[in-house]
């Protein structure tokens, strides 16, 4: 397993492209972040303005945290049964670990990073989505 239960991991970090404030973000790998597409649909949440605590202009440079605005998004910690990748919709798979949802399905959460199976994945918690 890639680590112990209570341990936490990296913050979300910029990926590909500064990251404006105000823009909504979505996975794109392991702990990276950018600026969602078009019509996108797993968006975690929406950056803030103290990106500029990170850099003298108002975004996150790539490498730097990406600060989300506060809001009822938690991060949860799960347990998987099968290889989940970042970026996925996350659902409850059998005996309770999580699995990847198949499209149309509800899911709980999007995946933070990618994780093999019978390892601990970081998830943006939803409450049961159905697309």
């Amino acid at each position: 397993m890639a680590r112990p239960c209570g341990q936490f991991a990296p913050v979300l970090r910029c990926f590909g492209s500064a990251l404006p404030a105000y823009r909504f973000v979505q996975v794109n790998g392991s702990n990276q972040g950018s600026f969602s597409a078009a019509n996108g649909v797993d968006v975690i949440g929406v950056s803030d303005g103290s990106n500029i605590l990170f850099d003298d202009a108002d975004h996150a440079n790539v490498g730097d945290a990406i600060r989300l605005q506060v809001g009822d998004i938690k991060r949860v910690e799960v347990l998987t049964g099968d290889t989940i990748t970042a970026g996925e919709r996350v659902s409850s798979g059998a005996n309770g670990f999580a699995s990847t949802s198949a499209t149309g399905d509800p899911y709980f959460g999007i995946a933070l990073q990618t994780a093999g199976g019978n390892d601990f994945v970081d998830i943006i918690w939803m409450s049961g989505i159905t697309p």
